[in-house]
């Protein structure tokens, strides 16, 4: 996916906000695309915090092939040590996870996950012990797992290629840990974004404001 198609998507739920705190909350929590890779493919840069390097990531799942009307990936960051790529449809896949505090460090690849979806790599960092799980959680059974080949990763980089069994999209959970801590990992909206979401909820709160008043009024014109 694009970085400019992140412009264009509205946040699921933007009409149950209003523009206040519990809205740039909501939009926190369920975030469209904020950054973008080397090779242009839209992801999310996310910050880590709890333990003591905290590097900071870049974490994609793009549909393969990528066609111009796919749907959008979001993240759910209401768990900061667990949050969730989503994507809605598709049955095959790219996922990369980018450490870019570890741009020179070659990491391992993960293994196919077992029944229950889960995966995971280990590797050391100035004597630090860093764990990354995945869960790959979907309606049917993953096929053709295998790892990004070199033309798709650089330094610090390690992901997957897979499909499914059917075309109803997947969700995969991530878990980062320094020395067996779990990190947060938060993320923040790029302004561009962040501006057009605050317009549309204006919007739709001075549309709601508008709706209300005229249903006062006709209520006053029936006594």
């Amino acid at each position: 996916m694009k970085i400019n198609r992140a412009r264009a998507l509205i946040v699921a739920g933007l009409v149950d906000m209003a523009v206040s705190k519990g809205a740039r909350a909501a939009i926190m929590a369920h975030m469209p695309p904020n950054a973008a890779f080397p090779g242009g493919e839209e992801g999310f840069a996310l910050k880590s915090t709890g333990a003591r390097l905290n590097p900071d990531l870049l974490v994609r799942l793009n549909p393969l092939p990528d066609p111009p009307d796919a749907p959008p990936t979001v993240i759910n960051l209401l768990t900061p040590t667990e949050p969730k790529l989503s994507l809605r449809e598709g049955a095959n896949f790219e996922l990369a996870v980018t450490f870019r505090d570890f741009a020179g460090l070659t990491l391992p690849a993960f293994a196919p996950p077992d029944e229950a979806g889960d995966t995971e790599i280990t590797f050391c960092v100035e004597r630090r012990v860093f764990t990354v799980k995945l869960n790959v959680s979907c309606s049917s059974r993953i096929t053709g797992w295998s790892s990004l080949p070199p033309g798709m990763t650089q330094g610090g980089s390690t992901g997957a290629l897979f499909g499914l069994a059917d075309d109803a999209g997947v969700q995969v959970k991530i878990n980062v840990s320094e020395d067996w801590q779990p990190l947060s990992l938060t993320g923040e909206p790029e302004p561009t974004t962040f501006a057009l979401l605050e317009t549309g909820l204006k919007l739709i709160a001075a549309a709601a404001a508008r709706h209300a008043a005229a249903h006062r009024l006709a209520g006053a014109g029936l006594h």
